[in-house]
């Protein structure tokens, strides 16, 4: 696409296609996927590509803190008179950016009538890209209620307690595991084992690890345990999943490690990843790696990959931010510094008391500097 556009530049065909690539593919190509913002703003100059740029491009200022573009967007998107699910996102991204619950209310009532997969898609898109845990909350009860079937309820009841456990909530997401346990006991006992895996929420007690532990191995004991087969088409199958928890909890996070460690995802054409965020962590960890050996640079390079569209790593956005100010602080960038704890702050404003003050530092020797809970911009 860059050598087409060097030969065609006002090709905006190509612009929109190299914006995608950059997108969705980041990772891949080991850049952060807000790379993509440039190639996006060239195609909004093409009417039947102008939506789904303004789409993407809102998602980036979400995820940025930029609440001015996403409110430029929405009115554009409003001017444009476009009423679709890219236009309802936009308008969601707006006002979960600009914490705007009176501009979200009649967006999420228009929701409740729609199906399972759009009501979940929705709910991960304001969690992951805007940050906003109780609107991410309001939309996934959307599936909870009693005229949706088990597997929507329970997809549901998933998303909730990933949202409050990564708003720093672990009373409340273990409320919500309790109501996906009735549903499905098998999905419950992997997202709970999950949370004492991730590598980077704080402090976890040897007997919480132990207790998931325990939990993982009774669970693959029980003769004819099988998963709740509705919830694979949203969530994937929790069997899958359980050994590569159980291997994450036996082996837990070793800096010398982090650069051999490799994660094969079990159950392949599965979308598992809501129920353990593996590629992610891994990026996180060899993140850690390098800042442990002084190398902060690099390190805050592999940290801007850590969350990727379209991967369910929303309980890594808070410690990814502590980490990258950690790094910038090494690196003397005082402003990157500042931007990642006002973020890290902003992400945490509802944490329950006790986990309030929970970060990688004790898992990285990383300092805890202060901040108060401003939206970053």
């Amino acid at each position: 696409m860059r050598r087409l556009l060097d030969d065609y530049p006002s090709d905006l065909d190509a612009w929109h296609e190299l914006a995608e690539v950059r997108f969705h593919n980041a990772a891949v190509l080991g850049r952060s996927f807000v790379d993509a913002r440039s190639a996006f703003e060239h195609a909004l100059d093409a009417p039947s590509l102008a939506p789904s740029a303004r789409v993407h491009l809102a998602r980036i200022a979400a995820y940025e803190g930029d609440t001015t573009t996403t409110a430029r967007l929405a009115a554009a998107e409003s001017a444009a008179a476009v009423d679709d699910q890219r236009a309802e996102e936009i308008r969601l991204l707006d006002a979960a950016a600009r914490s705007d619950g009176n501009a979200a209310a009649p967006l999420v009532a228009r929701l409740s009538g729609a199906d399972a997969v759009h009501i979940w898609s929705t709910a991960w898109s304001v969690a992951q890209y805007a940050g906003n845990w109780r609107l991410a909350e309001r939309i996934g009860l959307l599936l909870t209620t009693e005229e949706r079937s088990g597997g929507a309820r329970g997809a549901g009841w998933l998303a909730i307690a990933t949202f409050r456990m990564a708003a720093g909530r672990p009373i409340a997401a273990d409320g919500a595991l309790g109501e996906l346990a009735e549903i499905s006991p098998e999905h419950a006992v992997v997202v709970r084992a999950g949370f004492a895996a991730l590598p980077a929420l704080g402090d976890v007690e040897r007997s919480r690890i132990q207790q998931a532990i325990a939990g993982l191995r009774s669970s693959a004991a029980k003769t004819g345990a099988k998963d709740s087969t509705s919830m694979y088409s949203l969530v994937g199958s929790a069997s899958a999943m359980r050994q590569l928890v159980l291997d994450r909890l036996l082996h837990p996070y070793d800096r010398a490690g982090a650069r051999d460690r490799r994660y094969e995802l079990v159950g392949q054409g599965l979308p598992i990843q809501p129920i353990f965020p593996a590629q992610g962590s891994a990026r996180l960890e060899l993140g850690l790696a390098a800042l442990a050996d002084n190398n902060p640079s690099e390190a805050e390079r592999v940290f801007n990959l850590v969350i990727q569209p379209d991967a369910f790593d929303v309980l890594l956005m808070t410690p990814v931010a502590r980490a990258r100010a950690a790094a910038a602080t090494k690196r003397g960038d005082v402003e990157t510094a500042t931007r990642a704890l006002a973020r890290a702050a902003w992400l945490s404003r509802d944490a329950e008391p006790a986990s309030a003050g929970a970060s990688i530092a004790s898992a990285a020797s990383l300092p805890v500097l202060e901040t108060t809970a401003v939206r970053p911009h």
